[in-house]
């Protein structure tokens, strides 16, 4: 394989990877953030 086919395939394919992990990990994050919050909605009202 030569470093035409890293450039041109493997990179772009490494980036989307990297996003839609880094998506998914700040999905968790936002749901077990509602959760808490959901948990006492009384002491988090404004």
């Amino acid at each position: 394989m030569s470093p035409r086919w890293l450039r041109h395939i493997a990179l772009p394919v490494a980036i989307v990877l990297l996003c839609m992990g880094l998506l998914a990990f700040g999905l968790v994050r936002l749901s077990s953030i509602e959760k808490t919050m959901r948990v006492s909605r009384a002491s988090n009202m404004l």
